[in-house]
């Protein structure tokens, strides 16, 4: 829990702040949740956020962050000092000047490199002027389930607006997989992921994850990942949460599968992953992950904690058949 807490708290002040700065005037940060001020969000909120996603009512903001920016073009740089803000205590945008490298800007897609995360970001936007910076751009953290929208208008205006999204929830379907790099096993049932966000990490083969599928039957839980290329022998591929599943390469060779808790890792036997150039399946004994928390599972990829590019899959929140397991 204390992990969720800390992991929320980081993607909330990241967030913003990286909203903040792809804008160079004035920026609004909300967060919708508990609009009916019953303490809660439930039902209401879930309905109302339904109506935003199908373009029927306009997302509330309840946090407010404003300042100003600056985009040197030359340099290709976003500046930001945001100097008013209504979030709580240590969340939202930081009041003080922040700079970010912009790696590039697209009709659809801006990337941005946060050197104090030493990680990407990347918004996107139904369409602009490449190497513009106005328009309405949008980035869904999952963990959070909150959707950040930054509208950067021609006149100097900004504004950031986060508000509560949904997740669906799904029931992993119950079939077993046979682990022989034959994929003709896994159905359309099974994918709980399709990239539907342009190429991740600069596009580079084996580091963009375009597909993820997932089963279960009474001792094992099945995953497989598609990517863009063959895997990046400096990546790891990593399913779950902290407690997570990794498939990667050791040595730059070795093709290996573990099951991984905080600093302490656990090799798993060979024969449960298989590696086919851009795609690869594994299972792992369903009741090892049994404590899994179905809201904070997710699939992605890195290179630990120095990672260059960190691609995560917005899958839905899954729910597994745990009962044959002593928790």
């Amino acid at each position: 829990m204390k992990r969720k807490c800390l992991r929320f708290l980081f993607l909330a002040i990241f967030s913003c702040t990286l909203f903040a700065t792809l804008q160079s005037h004035s920026a609004s940060f909300n967060v919708q949740g508990d609009i009916d001020g019953d303490g809660q969000v439930g039902l209401k909120e879930a309905v109302f956020a339904l109506q935003v996603s199908a373009g029927l009512k306009t997302p509330a903001c309840v946090y407010l962050a404003t300042g100003t920016y600056t985009y040197d073009s030359g340099s290709s740089v976003l500046t930001a000092n945001f100097t008013n803000s209504s979030f709580p205590s240590n969340e939202g945008p930081p009041l003080e000047i922040q700079q970010f490298p912009v790696i590039s800007i697209s009709t659809t897609t801006m990337v941005l490199n946060d050197i104090q995360a030493n990680e990407q970001i990347t918004l996107t936007r139904d369409s602009g002027f490449a190497g513009d910076v106005v328009g309405t751009w949008q980035m869904l953290e999952d963990d959070a389930q909150l959707d950040f929208i930054l509208e950067i208008g021609a006149s100097g205006s900004v504004s950031v607006c986060a508000y509560f999204v949904p997740r669906e929830t799904l029931k992993v379907s119950n079939r077993t997989i046979i682990i022989d790099g034959d994929f003709s096993d896994w159905t359309q049932a099974e994918r709980v992921y399709q990239d539907d966000d342009g190429p991740d990490c600069d596009n580079i083969p084996g580091r963009d994850i375009k597909e993820v599928y997932v089963a279960q039957d009474t001792d094992f839980i099945y995953v497989r990942f598609v990517l863009n290329g063959a895997l990046d022998n400096t990546f790891g591929y990593k399913f779950g949460e902290w407690h997570h599943i990794y498939v990667g390469y050791i040595s730059a060779q070795a093709k290996t599968f573990h099951a991984m808790s905080d600093l302490c890792s656990a090799d798993l036997p060979f024969s449960y992953v298989a590696i086919v150039e851009n795609q690869f399946e594994c299972k792992f004994e369903k009741c090892s992950v049994s404590h899994w928390e179905a809201s904070d599972i997710e699939a992605w990829c890195d290179q630990g904690h120095e990672t260059v590019c960190r691609d995560r899959a917005s899958i839905p929140i899954l729910t597994f058949d745990f009962s044959n397991c002593n928790n």
